[in-house]
């Protein structure tokens, strides 16, 4: 990277390492080496390796900003403040709303913004096109169907995957699957005898991106997933009593959480050990059902994170607003809604991994 010494370059990169990502994406313009390092597979596995390890995610609201005639800007607004540093990139034409965040994996987002899926970091500011639609046919495909989404991680072979499909409960479904390193779709057909409760995926922090819904045949929930490496569709196995009524996932702290409500309080479950059924851990988290100053949404109070060493947790509601409660004392500290053209609500950690995956250049570490 540098002409100086082992020794030297290898404090370096450490240091370079622990910088924030701001940091870091300035530091790519000090030279072309710099560039091409900062921008190598390897440098971007380590740093999310290190950024995982030590998860903090942040939380807020996803908008539409700096509305004109010809262009507007996707905005990422933090739950707490609103600074100068709030992040407004991407640039969208003639455009006056997007529809829904459809999911988030190692700081990528899945947004789909009128007729196009895009993949977007807001993190390094960087985005892809992967699909575009005729916003009519979209339009009726995702209000009159039982249409899924997702992006996930596979590992083995440093790949991400986003899944598209409409779901045929009654019949052989056609599923897509997207490959950002070769840049290219798969049609794929399944036997898919569900109904899903929501489009949009909850992807852990082993990359895999799941939904919940319920067999087709009968009224028993299911928690599904997808293999990113098989690219198979399976099952998780839900926790005893988890509740009648209605039921919803996230993640919490990089782990598989169940909320289940039966209409008058909330009951939360986490996953600690991934597809062991008996690691279903019920969780001692006290949120309010109803909390003042929060228009009333139909449901649901969503547990997503924790803050100040677990002594806050985080709430989605309804993926309309986001929330922090204090833990023991139940009082809001800190709170976001969504109101006009800001459509959904994220959480996600700081990476670098780039929406262009497949020009990622090669560096190999000392």
């Amino acid at each position: 990277m540098v002409d100086c010494p082992n020794f030297v370059e290898e404090i370096l990169v450490e240091i370079l390492l622990r910088l924030p990502i701001k940091s870091i994406v300035r530091f790519k313009a000090v030279h072309s080496s710099w560039l091409s390092f900062l921008s190598s597979t390897e440098f971007t596995l380590e740093h999310l390796r290190r950024n995982k390890a030590n998860a903090t995610y942040k939380y807020g609201v996803v908008g539409v900003e700096n509305i004109t005639p010809r262009s507007s800007s996707l905005s990422f607004r933090n739950l707490v403040t609103v600074t100068k540093d709030d992040i407004a990139v991407m640039k969208i034409k003639q455009v006056k709303h997007i529809a829904r965040v459809y999911g988030s994996c190692n700081g990528l987002l899945l947004v789909q913004k009128i007729d196009e899926l895009v993949v977007w970091n807001p993190s390094t500011a960087e985005y892809k096109s992967v699909r575009t639609f005729n916003f009519v046919t979209f339009y009726n495909l995702v209000n009159h169907n039982n249409p899924i989404f997702g992006i996930g991680y596979d590992d083995l072979n440093d790949n991400y995957k986003i899944i598209f499909g409409v779901i045929s409960h009654s019949s052989k479904s056609e599923v897509e699957v997207y490959s950002m390193k070769t840049g290219s779709w798969e049609k794929k057909v399944y036997n898919f005898p569900y109904i899903v409760s929501e489009s949009s995926c909850t992807t852990l922090a082993n990359g895999t991106p799941h939904w919940i819904g319920r067999r087709a045949d009968r009224y028993e929930k299911v928690v599904l997933f997808f293999d990113t490496i098989k690219e198979e569709f399976k099952e998780l196995v839900l926790p005893q009593y988890y509740g009648e009524f209605d039921q919803r996932i996230s993640v919490l702290d990089g782990d598989l959480c169940l909320a289940t409500s039966d209409g008058s309080f909330v009951k939360v479950w986490v996953m600690k050990e991934y597809d062991m059924v008996k690691s279903w851990c019920k969780l001692d988290i006290n949120y309010p059902l109803h909390p003042d100053g929060i228009r009333p949404y139909r449901f649901f109070f969503m547990p997503v994170g924790f803050a100040n060493d677990d002594n806050q947790v985080v709430i989605e509601f309804n993926k309309k607003a986001i929330a922090i409660y204090g833990r023991i004392r139940n009082n809001r500290i800190g709170y976001r809604d969504v109101v006009h053209l800001q459509i959904g609500v994220a959480a996600y950690i700081e990476t670098l991994v780039s929406p262009n995956y497949n020009s990622h250049s090669q560096h190999k570490f000392l």
